[in-house]
């Protein structure tokens, strides 16, 4: 007598999320789904569920060229003049020219979106709409460093040092004026709120009691927030 054919019990809720856990996505396309298929309960319902969660943990395939293809790659970034430019490790120099520029964007792209959460208690992502803007301008804007700004630094072969020689004008904030003070203490309320590359800005602003200036140094100027004094990229006008 031939063996009655044993029936797949549907799967309850539980054992779907269980199954669907167990289910990843691969080049070749889903692995483990196999299964699921013959257990799936009845229903439109449940067909419509796998398929949203499906469809979430999908991920694009990644470009794949084969090799050997330096040789090619080599001769058309030749033809085209293209120049890949990178930091040295352990070479100073170079490593500082990025890090000024990383430090200096993250200052002016989260400056107001620090405001923003100071203010409101709520995470913002202005700096997606600013990101734009403030790459730009810093891209035009004369570095002290070169004399020249980035966008027309990069077609140059040689760009001399000229920090020493030429410092950059500074827009200079009246006396009294009130500021918030980029500092690098952490302060309580803040705890657990702030991103690594964030500027610690003080609570309350100070106003400008007095300023240094001597030749071929930064102004400084001095409130009664600290004794030190801070330049005109560490303060924030209110």
């Amino acid at each position: 007598m031939a063996e009655k054919k044993q029936q797949t019990k549907p799967l309850t809720a539980n054992e779907l999320d269980d199954t669907l856990s167990k289910i990843y996505y691969a080049p070749g396309g889903f692995q483990g789904i196999t299964a699921l298929h013959s257990r799936l309960p009845k229903g439109a319902a449940s067909k419509e569920r796998v398929r949203r969660w499906l469809s979430s943990q999908k991920v694009g395939r990644y470009m794949q060229t084969q090799p050997p293809k330096e040789g090619a790659v080599s001769t058309l970034m030749t033809k085209h003049r293209v120049t890949v430019r990178r930091a040295q490790p352990g070479h100073h120099r170079s490593q500082a020219f990025v890090e000024s520029f990383n430090r200096r964007l993250a200052e002016r792209l989260f400056r107001n979106q620090a405001q923003q959460e100071l203010d409101t208690g709520r995470d913002s992502r202005e700096w997606v709409v600013e990101l734009p803007t403030v790459e730009a301008d810093m891209n035009d804007t004369v570095t002290r460093m070169t004399g020249l700004p980035p966008v027309e630094a990069v077609g140059v072969a040689r760009v001399p040092l000229v920090a020493k020689k030429t410092p950059l004008p500074e827009t200079l904030l009246p006396i009294g004026t009130l500021v918030y003070i980029a500092t690098n203490e952490e302060d309580p309320k803040d705890v657990g709120r702030r991103r690594a590359t964030d500027t610690w800005w003080t609570h309350k602003p100070y106003p400008i009691l007095r300023r240094v200036s001597e030749p071929g140094q930064p102004v400084l100027d001095y409130t009664a927030f600290s004794k030190h004094g801070f330049t005109r990229s560490q303060l924030r006008t209110v």
